[in-house]
């Protein structure tokens, strides 16, 4: 089956996407059906049965077309334990996979290595990308180190900037398969190797991460427009872009205003878990009676349950935030801040 664009273009839709599933195969073709209705499925497995050879510039044509889908359909992919465990019984039989899952270490979250891709400046990177659907940017946004990540997206407008950290957020558990041919059809782009990520990308915790480099004025507006959008996500990606910890990047004035605005007994609660670097910095804010006074306090609590340290942590957190958002405070750690 061979056919020029124009002729590829007036096949039937349904007529592309037999040609789709017949191309990334019955495992990865049965994760994407799931979103079609009966009648849609009937009818593509009777064009999938009267397909003829598929040639390969075909199958560049339909993955060119229907890769937006394929990534939409694999962020929706669950793994975890149960599946881990599945695949074990199918290859050694429930006992013995029951003893190779308690040996088991948790992999590593981190993307593998985009080869040639990832080395590129971010303007090539940018200048390969834009003619990409959304969902495919943001994978790779996803995929890539921070750093770069956060460059590319101060080259895009305002509008494209929004919509790509929306879909980086929204991202989860991925299906390798599916998203290996994906990156094989977006390799096109560069003479190296483009090898299949791992199974978790994106998230609150890699968006923040992104956010953290941009400019500040570019992560605050985009900030608003995830937290106008969904505003769970926005919340997940604030917590982690400032967490109680980072506290340590104030400087001593900042620190002194934050003081006097949080009372004794939070501020208290809330050390139960603070670092010696950052038990330090909050001491070295107070006067030496304050501080001495605080100290006591600390060493007389009596345990606390995790959850009470952390509401506490959040109550500082907020006051922290609305002194950065009125620019009483610097949350980087830079800036003269002076106050009467």
């Amino acid at each position: 089956m061979e056919a020029t664009e124009e002729q590829y273009s007036s096949l039937p839709r349904i007529r592309r996407l037999a040609i789709l599933f017949t191309v990334i195969g019955p495992d990865n073709a049965t994760e994407v059906l799931a979103s079609f209705d009966d009648a849609e499925i009937e009818a593509i497995a009777r064009e999938m049965m009267d397909l003829e050879l598929i040639d390969d510039k075909m199958q560049q044509q339909v993955l060119d077309e229907f890769s937006s889908l394929l990534l939409e359909s694999a962020t929706s992919i669950r793994g975890g334990y149960k599946v881990a465990l599945k695949t074990m019984e199918y290859a050694r039989g429930a006992n013995r996979a029951r003893s190779l899952a308690s040996k088991l270490d948790l992999p590593s979250d981190a993307p593998s290595d985009l080869g040639d891709f990832s080395e590129m400046r971010a303007q090539q990177m940018w200048n390969l990308l834009k003619a990409e659907q959304p969902q495919t940017i943001a994978f790779l946004l996803s995929a890539i180190d921070a750093s770069k990540a956060a460059e590319i997206l101060e080259l895009m407008d305002e509008v494209m900037q929004s919509e790509i950290v929306i879909s980086m957020g929204h991202l989860g558990p991925t299906s390798s398969d599916i998203l290996e041919k994906v990156l094989k059809n977006l390799s096109r782009h560069t003479e190296g190797r483009m090898p299949p990520p791992v199974s978790k990308l994106g998230g609150a915790e890699h968006l923040a991460g992104v956010m953290k480099l941009l400019d500040t004025a570019v992560g605050k507006n985009l900030l608003t427009v995830i937290e106008s959008a969904d505003a769970e996500l926005g919340a997940l990606v604030l917590k982690e872009m400032f967490s109680f910890r980072d506290l340590v990047k104030l400087n001593q004035n900042a620190m002194q205003r934050v003081m006097r605005e949080v009372d004794t007994t939070t501020m208290v609660m809330a050390m139960r878990s603070a670092s010696t670097e950052l038990t330090d910095i909050i001491y070295g804010s107070l006067s030496k009676r304050g501080a001495e006074a605080l100290r006591e306090e600390l060493e007389m609590m009596a345990p606390a349950r995790l959850k009470e340290v952390e509401a506490a942590q959040e109550i500082v957190l907020q006051i922290v935030r609305k002194l950065e958002e009125d620019g009483e405070i610097s949350i980087d750690g830079n800036g003269d801040d002076q106050y009467v």
